[in-house]
């Protein structure tokens, strides 16, 4: 069974509709509906920094610096726990690193993460590929904490072998 999709308004992907935040807009305010329920037509943002930072600065959006603050709080939370996972994972034999291993090992790797601070040449790349192999992705943590995981400088993909991995991550 497939996941809805939803596309963010900000950097117009398609993602699983509980990768990101549904937003709803009553009397010229913008806020957050964290339990995705209220009857009010809804829009989402990405859970990444970067399309929250987008909208913060966006003026069609009129958001309280409350809401804008848990929301980053929510994404910090996620992108620390997913870190954490991936540090105890680096000496499983499940991750490659790096565009070139993860292109070399494509047809093997079950879930992508990358970079929110990717440049923007290398993020096409990679969403190609994901759509092509029908790989599942997330895009988290900037290069440097992914590179932390490896002991390198930078770091813009993680790739996730094995589904059990990868469906463990996701959950």
């Amino acid at each position: 069974m497939n996941n809805p999709q939803r596309m963010c308004v900000m950097c117009r992907q398609s993602l699983d509709k509980e990768k990101l935040f549904r937003l709803i807009t009553k009397e010229g305010l913008t806020s957050v509906d964290f339990l995705q329920k209220e009857q009010s037509r809804g829009f989402y943002v990405c859970k990444s920094l970067t399309c929250l930072e987008k909208l913060s600065k966006n003026k069609k959006y009129v958001m309280s610096m409350e809401s804008l603050s848990e929301m980053a709080k929510i994404i910090k939370k996620e992108d620390k726990n997913l870190l954490k996972i991936l540090s105890a994972m680096k000496n499983s034999g499940t991750l490659v690193f790096g565009i070139n291993m993860v292109e070399d090992n494509i047809k093997k790797i079950s879930l992508l993460i990358i970079a929110e601070d990717i440049n923007a040449k290398n993020k096409r790349t990679l969403l190609e590929l994901c759509k092509k192999y029908k790989i599942k992705y997330i895009i988290s943590a900037s290069k440097r904490e992914l590179g932390d995981i490896f002991n390198k400088e930078d770091v813009n993909t993680i790739g996730i072998m094995g589904k059990k991995a990868a469906q463990g991550l996701l959950n």
